[in-house]
């Protein structure tokens, strides 16, 4: 396959975010168009809402005075919230770089559906997307920007400096180790809420940079703080000596101990400090977006050129909204399932998470209704699913005092807790509802006179 000449990127932009800085090594290989919320109108890029459709973008592009005909659309993970509609529908091509999987797992395996091509920063996450049956899965490690992370020759007159979140609560162990080198006598600088050459101009000035690879995955700062010339000093990673050796060009900590011990030892030893930086630059001058992009291109060249369509239009839509519910989209959810049920697809999870979405909005009458079509399913729904969805079930039907639902229940639950059939009960006994003998059965109550009679 060949590498396409015109990209059209979509992703919401903020300054900091891995996607602008791909994009900036894109654009020196092959036109692109950028779209997404946070864009400015320019001749290669303008803004959109959070859930605009790719037929209005493509529609808006063709329009253009000078029009931007693209050959694949390419999808890239943001902290800034773009969700567009209609890809599971795309005229063209469509990849998804799936950023942050340790953090979106869930509902990314779920979105690369609609997509040809998946590269995964992660490398441990890639058996994750596998398993759902998609072939078209590649790791993409995160790069840097060369253009921004560099040696800016200043003074280093800092031993150790971090740049991220230092909230005690979420960090609670990343905090513990800044402290201890704050208590131990250190020259530290440690900051948040600056983004690309503030951040370089600070790692500039350190001799050390510490690192937090959280729940071992390799981030960027890896490859930032070498390129600025200063040794970084991380926990390990999951990939991490794929690209570092522990010694040489990286120093590896394991607790707090080994963490002042190294700084010690840099701080004692110039030369050693000296040497492991000089090695380090060589690993990031081989890391950065731009060799990135060489892989991707790598990556696609050796895909084949007919595309194969792994999951079927249902599949694919039914995977759209469950990346709406998750992504607290309630409406675009609803829609896409409704669309679904229309068509005479009649799948549980359809009817779950559409009563899940209204019921994130307050619309309980809906969610029961939903809830109440599920159980009515033929064939019916597995009694061991419905008792892991019970609490959902009948905390609805109490809420919106369902009779026929909370009948269905009562039926259809192998094992409803003590509370549960007191609950059940209360529901029926309040609406005064005729209770067949196998439900008063099950609940331990009387059953209605017409029944016995």
């Amino acid at each position: 396959m060949k590498f396409p000449e015109k990209i059209l990127l979509l992703y919401g932009y903020h300054r900091g975010t891995t996607a602008s800085s791909l994009d900036k090594a894109l654009r020196k290989r092959v036109a692109v168009f950028s779209v997404g919320p946070g864009h400015v109108a320019t001749e290669t890029s303008f803004g959109c809402e959070e859930t605009t459709s790719i037929q209005e973008i493509l529609a808006n592009l063709a329009s253009l005075e000078s029009p931007f005909v693209p050959e694949v659309v390419c999808v890239i993970e943001s902290g800034v919230r773009f969700f567009p509609e209609g890809l599971e529908e795309s005229p063209l091509p469509c990849w998804y770089y799936a950023l942050d999987p340790h953090f979106n797992l869930h509902w990314q395996i779920e979105y690369a559906k609609l997509f040809n091509v998946v590269f995964v920063s992660f490398q441990q996450y890639l058996k994750s997307f596998l398993k759902t049956g998609h072939a078209g899965i590649h790791w993409l490690p995160h790069g840097f920007d060369a253009d921004h992370y560099r040696d800016f020759g200043t003074p280093r007159d800092i031993d150790i400096a971090f740049v991220g979140d230092m909230n005690p609560e979420t960090r609670p162990l990343r905090v513990k180790h800044l402290n201890a080198l704050r208590e131990a006598g250190f020259q530290t600088l440690f900051t948040e809420g600056i983004w690309n050459e503030e951040v370089a101009r600070l790692y500039s000035r350190a001799k050390l940079v510490f690192n937090d690879n959280d729940t071992q995955v390799l981030n960027p700062r890896n490859f930032e703080g070498s390129a600025c010339g200063a040794v970084v000093l991380a926990n390990p990673a999951i990939s991490l000596e794929e690209f570092f050796t522990p010694g040489q060009n990286i120093l590896i900590y394991h607790d707090t101990g080994e963490l002042l011990r190294f700084c010690r030892e840099m701080k004692r030893h110039p030369d050693r400090w000296q040497e492991i930086s000089r090695q380090a630059k060589r690993v990031a001058a081989v890391n950065s977006w731009d060799v990135r992009v060489e892989r991707m291109m790598a990556i696609v060249a050796g895909l084949a050129t007919e595309k194969q369509v792994v999951f079927t239009q249902p599949d694919r839509i039914k995977a759209h909204a469950f990346v709406y519910f998750h992504r607290e989209m309630p409406g675009q959810t609803i829609t896409l399932l409704e669309r679904l049920q229309q068509d005479g697809f009649r799948d549980l999870e359809i009817f779950l998470i559409k009563a899940l979405a209204y019921m994130s909005r307050d619309y309980y009458d809906h969610a029961a209704r939903e809830l109440h079509a599920l159980l009515e399913l033929t064939p019916p729904p597995d009694p061991n699913y419905l008792q892991q969805i019970s609490d959902v079930l009948i905390g609805t039907f109490e809420r919106t005092r369902h009779v026929p639902g909370a009948l269905r229940t009562a039926l259809a639950l192998p094992k409803p807790s003590f509370s549960q059939q007191q609950r059940l009960a209360r529901i029926l006994a309040d609406a005064r509802a005729d209770i067949p003998r196998a439900v008063a059965d099950k609940l331990g109550i009387a059953p209605s006179r017409r029944d016995t009679d």
